[in-house]
């Protein structure tokens, strides 16, 4: 929803942590392709080749310095999350709590606010699904 504000070096280090969290369990599914192409066309990028070699995260996270883009990435990055746990971080892999740790971390995101957008991020999707289902009526 804000993604497009990011600047270009911001687009791609928000589409690293989301190839990154979307690998830390092992597999990408469906519905994680689907949301990051949708990250892309709303940033109106190309996708990245993602090596999870190459990868570093602390190194990712640190070039990312203004505040609000940090707040934009992290919301984008929980509704990536969301949308594939079907809105319930409780059902969240062990590896991407702990990339979500680190990103709230890194962030300074304290648990309050993390809950805050957490709650903001499961309205929005359960929105765009309404609006999804309405379409196909």
């Amino acid at each position: 929803m804000f993604l497009n504000t990011l600047s270009e070096s911001d687009k791609t280090s928000f589409l690293e942590l989301a190839h990154h969290l979307a690998w830390s369990s092992g597999d990408v599914s469906e519905r994680e392709k689907a949301v990051i192409k949708s990250y892309c066309d709303e940033m109106q990028v190309q996708d990245i080749l993602y090596d999870e070699k190459k990868f570093n995260l602390d190194e990712t996270l640190s070039r990312i310095s203004a505040k609000k883009d940090q707040r934009i990435i992290t919301l984008e990055i929980l509704a990536l999350i969301l949308s594939e746990h079907n809105l319930n971080l409780d059902s969240m892999y062990e590896a991407e709590k702990e990339v979500l740790n680190a990103i709230t971390t890194h962030f300074n995101i304290t648990p309050h606010l993390l809950n805050v957008y957490v709650e903001w991020s499961k309205t929005m999707l359960s929105l765009a699904r309404q609006g999804e289902s309405l379409i196909e009526l």
